[in-house]
């Protein structure tokens, strides 16, 4: 049998976390599992994996009303300190984030989901600068779509790449 959520929560939680910048006190940091974007995750009786700053939350405030997010002041993902959370929604965490400049732009070689260096970009361009090699032909041998390699050529995509 499980223990409850809260006695679970709470024991693995390191009270004495980072003063986070324009905080006046530390952050309350969960130690355990994380999603990749660093939010600490536990079981629930249910056996639903939940975001523990939300249960941090509502072990505090009560329930979250349908539709709303648990935000961080303090910006740090694994805090589950109760000062530090509070609701919002969808547009207020995008403005939130776009306001402290937050919002990743990752591309070209940034982004780890790109197939494509720069390097292999401006081979794509020289090979259709030349002509004679139809863009499904740079498309396969590059393992990439059609569409992607039009947007390369067309400075749709890369385009601070010569």
């Amino acid at each position: 049998m499980l223990k409850p959520l809260a006695d679970r929560l709470w024991a693995k939680v390191n009270k004495n976390g980072p003063v986070m910048p324009g905080m006046d006190t530390p952050c309350w940091v969960w130690t355990r599992s994380s999603n990749e974007w660093g939010y600490g995750l536990i079981t629930t009786e249910k056996s639903k994996r939940t975001r523990v700053h939300r249960i941090s939350y509502e072990l505090h405030f009560g329930p979250i009303p349908p539709g709303r997010l648990v935000l961080h002041r303090c910006d740090n993902p694994p805090c589950v300190r109760p000062g530090h959370l509070f609701l919002g929604d969808h547009a207020g965490n995008a403005a939130d984030r776009n306001a402290k400049g937050r919002q990743a732009r990752l591309a070209g070689e940034s982004n780890g989901a790109s197939k494509l260096t720069a390097e292999l970009v401006a081979a794509i361009r020289a090979e259709a600068g030349q002509g004679g090699t139809t863009q499904i032909a740079l498309a396969a041998k590059f393992g990439i779509s059609k569409g992607q390699v039009s947007k390369i050529v067309n400075r749709l995509k890369w385009s601070t790449i010569p």
